[in-house]
């Protein structure tokens, strides 16, 4: 499934196809509700009132979209969601899965983003280097440098699962040369420098997160 397509279909009728008061002054697409500690480094409280609630509600507030996209994962890794990545083959699961956990009182938001489904997909085919990035499953490799030369350090950068926040990664050089222990950052991201001491092909290896 493209969970890009999802997303935007839930992002745009979540934020009134961005024109909500929520999104407009808090960069937040989705409704999503301050969570403390979880959302801490990710998003700040943005209280406002809400025609539900008799006081004053806290939301998170993102200083960009980039930041928002990030935050949105990280809402969906908090315990609340333990299962979703075994519920992202379809629409109509993770849809009904985010449901079924209490994310939307809407007892029609299935249907209602599933509606929505064509009008993200022509938006996202007419938008040129917009990017949302997927669900991230595995380890992956996202910047390193295709020359170096001996005696330069060079830098490999890549992305984990948010759940592996806080783990270590081992890393193994060429087969040969163990990297320093590489801390996954709470935005799932990592990275480690290098400098090859002679002449060769050489690659990194990323093995599982403890």
């Amino acid at each position: 499934m493209q969970l890009k397509e999802v997303n935007l279909a839930q992002w745009l009728l979540e934020s009134a196809r961005a024109e909500s008061y929520l999104a407009a002054n808090a960069n937040n697409f989705a409704g999503l509700k301050w969570r403390y500690p979880d959302m801490k480094g990710f998003a700040q409280p943005f209280k406002m009132k809400v025609p539900s609630e008799p006081e004053k509600v806290e939301f998170c507030k993102f200083p960009d979209v980039d930041a928002f996209i990030i935050g949105y994962w990280k809402f969906l890794t908090r315990s609340a969601y333990k299962g979703l990545e075994e519920h992202t083959n379809t629409p109509e699961n993770f849809l009904s899965f985010l449901k079924g956990k209490g994310y939307s009182t809407d007892p029609n938001c299935v249907s209602r983003v599933l509606n929505l489904l064509p009008e993200a997909q022509k938006l996202l085919a007419n938008a040129e280097g917009a990017v949302i990035p997927p669900l991230v499953e595995r380890l992956q490799v996202i910047r390193a440098p295709q020359e170096v030369e001996v005696g330069q350090s060079f830098r490999v950068e890549g992305i984990a699962r948010l759940a592996d926040n806080g783990k270590v990664l081992s890393l193994m050089v060429d087969d040969k040369f163990p990297g320093s222990n590489v801390p996954i950052r709470e935005d799932g991201r990592w990275k480690f420098d290098f400098v090859f001491k002679q002449k060769g092909d050489r690659c990194s290896n990323s093995k599982a997160p403890h």
